[in-house]
């Protein structure tokens, strides 16, 4: 029998370290502006249930909405090899534009209402997160194996750290200025100009990883691809499921939190929905404050065996 051969090798010469390390403020600037201030004022967070709700859509029609999200990732396995032979980078800058520029499409639902009524206006909509839900899944099965690729080892912890804080930080910013546009007037103006300029943001943010170095297209295999053989491993592998379990648990209890908190807040408890959106903020500072915890348990048992080991 022949040794199995590679299913995939990168075309593009080795990266160093160094060259690695000059590149991660670009791929920075683009969690802060693509994910953290896009995020906030569109699709993530207290926004877009609102903005449903302006719509005057039943709640059941909202969580099936917000439900697409998840459920497009699912085509992550099946489309990772394709991506990686397309190439991981160019992936990523397309999918990332086009996300952004379907967000732009919700500035014409004033004028699908008018042509067509409330249903052909409801239809596209659903066809707009549709079609942002899978651009977004492509776009994040891209983006995971390529960050292995130009994020040095020695400094991915830090590395995280950075991206964590400072996202963090645009994100209450970003939260803070919706909460004053969402509670200033009424209608859906309001809303439109936060999806317009999460748009502009999010492409600016997307045209940074054009400086990111790696994720050249790769050469097929000679033989028949492993990707099946290595998903089904991974989920052999009892830790790893123990991971998708408890995932999988936060994940169905946060989304019905951010899917319906918003709305029984207006609805239930009267509280307008600038005000709804600032408490995002709440959560983010809380988190953060919470983190600090096992922080400095962790520096404290290090510091503790490092005493130990000199004795």
């Amino acid at each position: 029998m022949t040794e199995a051969q590679p299913s995939e090798s990168q075309a593009s010469p080795r990266l160093t370290d160094a060259e690695k390390v000059r590149a991660l403020p670009w791929s920075i600037g683009f969690g802060v502006l693509a994910s953290s201030v896009f995020g906030a004022w569109t699709f993530f967070g207290s926004v877009f249930p609102l903005y449903l709700r302006e719509l005057g859509l039943p709640k059941g029609q909202i969580g099936f909405l917000l439900s697409v999200f998840p459920f497009c990732g699912l085509i992550a396995p099946f489309v990772a090899p394709m991506l990686v032979r397309y190439g991981l980078k160019r992936a990523c800058l397309i999918t990332y534009a086009g996300r952004n520029l379907v967000t732009a499409l919700l500035l014409l639902r004033p004028f699908v209402l008018a042509a067509g009524g409330p249903a052909l206006a409801s239809s596209y909509v659903a066809a707009v997160v549709f079609t942002f839900a899978v651009l977004r899944a492509l776009a994040e099965t891209a983006m995971f194996p390529w960050s292995q690729e130009y994020v040095p080892h020695a400094v991915r912890g830090r590395y995280g750290a950075a991206s964590t804080i400072l996202g963090t930080l645009a994100s209450i910013a970003a939260i803070s200025a919706a909460g004053s546009v969402i509670g200033y007037g009424d209608g859906l103006g309001r809303f439109l100009w936060l999806q317009g300029a999460a748009s502009l943001v999010g492409l600016i943010g997307t045209l940074l990883l054009i400086w990111v170095p790696g994720g050249a297209p790769a050469r097929p295999a000679q033989g028949r691809s492993t990707h099946g053989c290595d998903v089904r491993k991974a989920l052999r592998d009892g830790n790893f499921r123990h991971f998708l379990y408890g995932t999988g648990g936060i994940a169905i209890g946060g989304g019905m939190m951010v899917a319906f908190m918003p709305l029984m807040l207006v609805e239930r408890v009267g509280v307008r929905p600038g005000t709804v959106i600032w408490l995002d903020n709440a959560g983010m500072i809380g988190s953060v404050a919470a983190s600090f915890l096992p922080g400095a348990m962790d520096c404290s048992a290090s510091s503790s065996h490092l005493e130990m080991s000199r004795m």
